[in-house]
């Protein structure tokens, strides 16, 4: 079947490829990629109090003074560190979720950074273990507000087309909280002075990066979707228009065509049970549950966290000493974010799939040659330098599979899946199961890998595999489809209310026309035609 374009809206018609076409794959403006720019300074912040906890352990001020060489429970205190900022995250995600829906995408993510100030403040000025562990639950609680509402708010706001680049701009951004993190920590390994300014400094750093956006956020735009979800339209139009505003396009063909759409199914939705119930109790919505949390739950489970956390651990295990041990740390940041940038660029040229089974088995190339070498070639009396550096290897070349396959997918994938109404609460179950295995793999970390060293990456290994197996056997391609067209790779075709290529011949001259019907839709189904 051909395309057709009718000349008056510039929007394919009835073709199965239309997600193809030029102006869905590039229609984006300089005004998108600023504001998907300054909002994520909360994924750089998430980014940023994440990881700041590495170089921290590594910090010999730090281990003295909450007297973590000395404590018989050292290994069991270092978990607690770790893993409650992901508890607390768990607990996060739902209080984000409960905010987007009920006020706005925009406010959740204020919330999300108005607690990381007072958090990271109070971390950054404890003066007892049992106070830090306390205050990195809330720092969690925050970064997993964000790390959820500012992807979310992304998603909502991007054309389909290019909805993966923008996206990835996410990841990119808390990779870049984790670069900043290490070389600060880098620095400040060889700061002297009391006060134990080697590690408060840098975790007060990350209240600088909320602070901004706070400043700013007054002026971002909220999710059409979610404005057009409380009826409050007259305030929809404008930041639809202005999002999707550009020269080639004098009359928002393109921007009314997709408000028509989204109200449409809205309108639809509305019909629809919407409460984390019916994830459960729908067969389609189960599926999609089912399909975004072992996503999460694959991906995380590549080691990718447990090998950020406890760098310093692992390049101890090869036998490198703290000021090389930090600076390793900062090397792997550096490649994993530049891969994150280049990622941008390629996210959207392949299915979803094929792009995160291949970086899920590179990963898991990466984690079996190093344990093999670290198997192998560590502990030996003579130490073997050509084993130890290639070990070093593996370990950065592991960021770049990461980076470019499963990065950004982690979030892209999991918003996509889900239907307006259910978005906000699916894609805060998934980060939720994030922050969960997160914490199955961190907590017992420290401790396994003194009892166990590289043994311990075997259950990831295993875990890995499956992974890498389902992705590519079971999972769809969700790759340029506007997101109130999704519903149709999961078998609810019926519960589309408007798709795209229906667009045939539309009179738009006036955004009232969406709320008085005047809107004209010639339906072009054909029996059996599937979406591209």
């Amino acid at each position: 079947m051909t395309t057709n374009t009718d000349t008056a809206t510039d929007i394919p018609v009835s073709a199965p490829h239309a997600a193809d076409a030029p102006e869905r794959r590039r229609h984006y403006t300089t005004y998108n990629v600023a504001v998907i720019l300054f909002m994520s300074i909360g994924s750089l912040s998430y980014g940023y109090s994440a990881s700041i906890i590495s170089t921290t352990l590594g910090q010999p001020s730090f281990i003295t003074y909450m007297k973590l060489d000395t404590a018989s429970n050292a290994s069991a205190l270092e978990g607690a560190i770790t893993s409650l900022y992901f508890v607390g995250g768990v607990f996060g995600t739902f209080l984000g979720s409960y905010v987007a829906d009920r006020w706005g995408r925009v406010r959740a993510i204020g919330l999300g950074a108005v607690l990381m100030v007072i958090s990271g403040g109070l971390l950054a000025g404890s003066t007892a273990v049992a106070m830090f562990i306390t205050f990195r639950f809330f720092s969690g609680m925050a970064g997993y507000i964000l790390i959820a509402g500012v992807p979310l708010w992304i998603i909502e706001i991007v054309p389909p087309g290019s909805r993966g680049m923008l996206v990835d701009i996410h990841p990119a951004m808390f990779v870049f909280g984790y670069l900043v993190a290490c070389w600060t920590g880098v620095g400040f390994y060889y700061a002297h002075g009391s006060g134990g300014i080697q590690w408060r400094i840098p975790i007060a750093v990350q209240c600088a990066f909320p602070l901004i956006l706070l400043c700013g956020l007054k002026w971002m735009p909220e999710s059409p979707r979610f404005l057009i979800s409380k009826d409050r339209t007259d305030e929809a139009w404008p930041v639809l228009k202005r999002l999707h505003n550009r020269p080639d396009d004098p009359d928002d063909h393109y921007a009314k065509a997709e408000f028509y759409q989204i109200k449409k199914q809205l309108e639809l939705d509305r019909q629809l049970e919407s409460s984390y119930l019916s994830l459960i109790t729908n067969k389609s919505y189960r599926k999609r549950l089912v399909y975004g949390s072992l996503w999460i739950f694959f991906i995380e489970s590549s080691g990718v966290l447990v090998i950020v956390t406890y760098a310093s651990t692992f390049y101890g295990l090869l036998g490198y000493g703290p000021a090389k041990q930090l600076s390793f740390t900062a090397g792997w940041m550096t490649i994993s974010w530049a891969s994150c940038v280049g990622a941008c660029f390629t996210v959207d040229l392949f299915p979803r799939q094929i792009t995160a089974g291949f970086g899920l088995l590179g990963c898991l190339v990466c984690l079996v040659v190093e344990s093999v070498l670290i198997a192998l070639f560590v502990d030996q009396a003579v130490p073997n330098e050509g084993a130890l550096a290639a070990a070093v290897a593996m370990m950065f070349l592991f960021p770049v599979f990461f980076s470019f396959g499963l990065d950004g997918p982690t979030f892209i994938f999991l918003g996509e899946i889900y239907p307006n109404h259910l978005r906000s609460m699916g894609l805060n179950i998934g980060l939720a199961v994030h922050a969960l295995t997160n914490v199955i793999w961190l907590a017992p970390c420290a401790a396994g890998l003194k009892a166990i060293g590289w043994k311990y990456f075997l259950p990831l290994i295993c875990v890995s595999f499956v992974g890498v197996v389902s992705i590519f056997w079971f999972y769809p391609d969700t790759r340029r489809l506007p997101l109130e067209e999704v519903a149709k790779i999961f078998g609810d075709d019926e519960l589309v209310a408007v798709y795209q290529r229906d667009l045939e011949s539309v009179e738009m001259t006036d955004p009232k026309a969406f709320e008085t019907e005047h809107v004209e839709i010639v339906a072009k189904r054909t029996e059996g035609e599937g979406v591209a």
